[in-house]
C-alpha cells in the first residue's frame, strides 16, 4: 500500500514539473502568436481598404470638451485616437478624410452662442 502512494507522488511530481515547463514555454509562444496574428490582420485589412475613402470624425472639439474626468478631456482623447486611426488606415492604402485635425469645432465662423454652435444640421 505504501509503495503505491510513493509511486503516485512521484508521478504527480513529474506531471507538475512538466506542467510548469509547459507554462514557461507557453508564455513566449503566446506572445509570438499574438504578434503574428496582428501582422496577419493588417495584411488582410490592407486589401479591403485600398483606395477606399474613409471619413474619421473624432467628435467634440472647440467649445465642447465632452466628458471631463480627472482633468482629461474627451475631445483630446478622441482627437488622438482619430489621428492614430487615420495614420493606420493611410498605411493600409485608404484615402482618409478627417472632420477635424485640431482642437476646433465645426460651426461656421462668426456663430455666436452655445445653442447656435451645437445645432444639428
Amino acid at each position: 500500500m505504501t509503495l503505491m502512494i510513493i509511486k503516485a507522488i512521484k508521478i504527480k511530481k513529474r506531471y507538475l514539473a512538466a506542467m510548469v515547463l509547459l507554462a514557461l514555454l507557453a508564455l513566449p509562444l503566446s506572445r509570438y502568436l499574438e504578434d503574428r496574428s496582428a501582422w496577419q490582420s493588417v495584411a488582410v485589412l490592407s486589401q479591403s481598404v485600398v483606395n477606399k475613402v474613409i471619413v474619421v470624425d473624432p467628435g467634440h472639439g472647440g467649445f465642447d470638451p465632452g466628458v471631463v474626468r480627472d482633468g482629461v478631456l474627451e475631445k483630446d482623447i478622441a482627437l488622438a485616437i482619430g489621428k492614430r486611426l487615420a495614420t493606420n488606415l493611410r498605411q493600409a492604402g485608404a484615402i482618409v478624410l478627417m472632420t477635424r485635425e485640431t482642437d476646433a469645432d465645426l460651426s461656421e465662423p462668426g456663430t455666436v452662442g452655445l445653442a447656435a454652435k451645437s445645432m444639428k444640421i
